[in-house]
């Protein structure tokens, strides 16, 4: 039985936790009735078809910026051109790019030699440049020749909750995912009248989920589960958009019997508003496209 070749670029678009919290979206003026999005249903049901809308709204955010804004581990691998400099240049199909995590080189998919110091590795908005100095002579790099590369790097936007609670004055915090989590990046706590801002001070891990702070948190932050994340407002009210708008076609949505002897035809009209709200979020997301 022949063992089949799997790619070393395997997308990773896992959504993890939607782009606007249920919280955010209820504390909005969004012309919604959330309250029987489930026919006949409790509290329960509609707050899960709530969240559910949610995480949809911000799946289609990424279907139509045609890559995942939120930070996820990606892999890009394929032959490339080595230049007289010594570099090969690599471009990475998603952005924004935070780090660049891992790097092979080669002179054969069966040959790659994990680069141990990446210090001379030099990020741009899209692409990576690599020395090739890691590589031994016996590879027979010349001008104008070609590499196997294949680099590990992490792309979008931090996008996670709360794991525990936090007191005023904290000088640290607990989130539940930390991928896109770097030293200096700004993250915003969503909660209510506490939101605030926070640092990531110099001294994280990468890859920690308790993370420390620059600066002591102003509030205290008492229920975990709230979103703390670094995605642009743009987006998150994108995703709000998004969702409003599938509230209101499903308001829309009825069931019309003609005479005796018709079929009940579902006729889907529009709620005011549904329209406006989805060309408003598309507009939002613009400049967050994909592009070849």
């Amino acid at each position: 039985m022949v063992t089949p070749v799997v790619t070393p670029a395997l997308p990773s678009c896992v959504l993890r936790e939607a782009y606007c919290s249920r919280a955010e979206f209820l504390a909005k003026v969004t012309g919604c009735d959330t309250t029987s999005l489930v026919p006949g249903g409790n509290t329960a049901a509609n707050t899960a078809a709530l969240d559910g809308i949610l995480r949809e709204a911000s799946g289609e955010v990424d279907a139509i910026c045609n890559q995942v804004l939120a930070a996820t581990q990606q892999v890009q691998a394929g032959r490339y051109r080595y230049r007289s400099d010594g570099r090969v240049w690599v471009p990475l199909d998603q952005t924004p790019v935070v780090s660049v995590d891992a790097v092979s080189l080669g002179a054969s998919p069966g040959e790659l030699t994990a680069l141990t110091d990446l210090s001379g590795v030099w990020l741009g908005r899209k692409s990576v440049h690599v020395p090739t100095s890691a590589l031994s002579a016996s590879t027979g790099l010349s001008d104008g020749g070609w590499l196997y590369a294949q680099v590990t790097y992490t792309a979008g936007w931090a996008n996670t909750t709360l794991a525990a609670t936090t007191l005023v004055s904290a000088t640290s915090l607990t989130v539940t995912d930390a991928v896109g989590i770097v030293p200096g990046l700004s993250l915003r706590i969503y909660d209510g009248v506490s939101t605030e801002q926070v640092v990531v001070a110099s001294s994280y891990a990468a890859g920690a989920t308790t993370v420390p702070l620059a600066a002591a948190m102003a509030s205290a932050h008492t229920t975990a589960g709230v979103a703390i994340s670094a995605m642009p407002e743009a987006v998150r009210k994108a995703t709000r958009l998004l969702a409003a708008a599938s509230i209101k076609r499903r308001g829309s949505e009825a069931v019309v019997l003609g005479a005796v002897s018709d079929e009940p035809v579902r006729k889907v009209g529009g709620e005011p508003g549904m329209s406006a709200d989805r060309a408003a979020a598309e507009e939002l997301l613009r400049t967050f496209k994909r592009t070849a």
